[in-house]
């Protein structure tokens, strides 16, 4: 999460952190998956940006490897 955290800090100041309910930790995981996914497209609508390029999934795959 520190990664991801460094990451948003190059475009705001502001992050908040969702805590998900779910019997497992797998759960929890997909359903923020999900969850974040869906808040990303309708502020990408909102702002009038495409939903589609994934450059930040890229950029995180690649930092994750180091």
């Amino acid at each position: 999460m520190e990664i991801v955290s460094n990451m948003i800090k190059k475009y705001t100041d502001n992050q908040i952190t969702l805590d998900m309910e779910g019997d497992s930790e797998i759960e929890r995981i997909f359903t923020m998956i999900n969850t974040i996914d869906w808040i990303s497209y309708y502020l990408a609508l909102i702002y009038g940006v495409d939903p589609s390029p994934v450059n930040n999934i890229s950029e995180l795959k690649s930092l994750m490897e180091k």
